[in-house]
């Protein structure tokens, strides 16, 4: 029984393997038709899985460098003593310290214009120490903040480029600024940040002048902590406790990294447009497979009669269709992942990329493959099967 077994499968892969070598020139063009749909979907699985981790590695990198401590509840308006940076860089790992918060939206003049004329412009106003305006690495044009700026709590101001956008006038620095009835000096204009681009819309002044000037107003009071790479989570630990020791429960650190989170944002988004158009090529090569095999059944009417009056049942023409899709998929599918596969370790060795790509992926697009050969020929198998052996023969 098992020796019969055998010699039917024999003959059964036989008989599969003598139909592909006689249409050997249209399998060829259909298997090109699979693999490029699955070479495509490789590739940019590839391309978006290895971007994604690549730039979930950058932000990790630079993200893990800063730590924030706010309160816990955004309506507290509690202040951060001046000593808070120097006690901060006393903790292993810290590189700078400094204090930010949100001064209340204020009218801004241009020169000697009252307040409430048509020029008035609302504005954010934010309050820097010296180790948070190191710590933002604002890009200045003009002159920057000055340690006797930040000592005495000077009139002197910087303006973020994006405000200086919406000003309907020009300005340069030295001119005087209306802030809500107080005159500031423009020191210069901030046209970049290394950390913190809600600045560039904003007033930046001295934590002393706003102190000073708006003692009581204090909106989102922060302090940001640049760390050396990998100490952010000790550091996160510890400041609250350095702050506050006795109401560290009322403060929260935290470093704003999600690299899992941005990494599957950007593989959907890189990912998106290969997968449209690989899944496009293999519908595209489903119609044409089916269709062609559709066309090769009807070519073969008469072999097909004859091995039906030979004793073959329908269930077999059935699968020898079937199988015919089967093998020419599969193969297909898995030459185009291959060579999507070296193609993209090459593109990714140019770069100097590490390339990465999950082995679920590879494994599901050449299944995807086979699977779109089976189902494209179930309705010429169907129409083999159902074929008289006499009404094949006389054809």
């Amino acid at each position: 029984m098992a020796a019969a077994r055998r010699r039917l499968a024999a003959d059964y892969l036989d008989d599969i393997g003598y139909s592909i070598a006689r249409r050997l020139l249209r399998n060829t063009l259909l298997g090109l038709v699979v693999a490029s749909g699955i070479g495509l979907l490789v590739f940019g699985t590839a391309l978006s899985t290895t971007t994604a981790v690549r730039v979930a590695n950058e932000l990790d990198e630079l993200a893990a460098t800063e730590v924030e401590v706010a309160p816990t509840s955004p309506s507290d308006l509690m202040r951060f003593e001046g000593s808070v940076d120097e006690q901060l860089l006393s903790l292993p790992g810290v590189v700078d310290a400094g204090r930010i918060w949100e001064v209340q939206e204020k009218l801004l003049t241009v020169g000697d214009l009252p307040i409430g004329v048509d020029s008035a412009t609302p504005v954010r106003v934010f309050a820097v120490s010296p180790g948070a305006w190191r710590i933002v690495g604002g890009a200045v044009e003009g002159e920057d903040l000055t340690r006797a700026d930040f000592a005495i709590g000077s009139m002197n101001t910087l303006l973020g480029a994006g405000v200086l956008a919406e000003l309907p006038t020009d300005v340069q620095a030295g001119a005087r600024l209306g802030v809500s009835g107080e005159s500031l000096e423009l020191a210069g204009i901030v046209t970049d940040t290394d950390r913190h681009p809600e600045l560039l819309f904003a007033i930046i002044v001295p934590d002393r002048t706003a102190a000073r000037l708006w003692p009581t107003e204090h909106d989102r009071p922060r302090v940001v902590i640049e760390v050396v790479p990998g100490g952010a989570s000790v550091v996160a630990a510890e400041a609250p406790l350095v702050i506050d020791p006795f109401g560290a429960q009322r403060l929260r650190a935290r470093h704003d990294q999600e690299p899992e989170e941005l990494g599957r944002q950007i593989r959907a988004t890189v990912g998106r447009l290969p997968a449209v158009l690989a899944f496009g090529l293999l519908a595209a090569g489903a119609f044409a497979m089916s269709a062609a095999w559709y066309a090769s059944v009807l070519e073969r009417r008469s072999e097909i009669g004859l091995r039906r009056a030979l004793g073959a049942t329908g269930g077999r023409i059935a699968l020898l269709v079937i199988g015919e899709t089967t093998i020419v998929g599969a193969v297909a599918s898995l030459v185009g992942a291959v060579v999507a596969l070296g193609a993209f370790s090459g593109f990714a060795a140019f770069r100097s990329w590490t390339p990465v790509l999950p082995a679920n992926a590879w494994i599901a697009s050449v299944a995807a493959g086979t699977l779109t050969s089976v189902l494209a020929g179930v309705a010429p198998a169907i129409r083999a099967a159902r074929l008289e052996p006499a009404d094949a023969l006389r054809s």
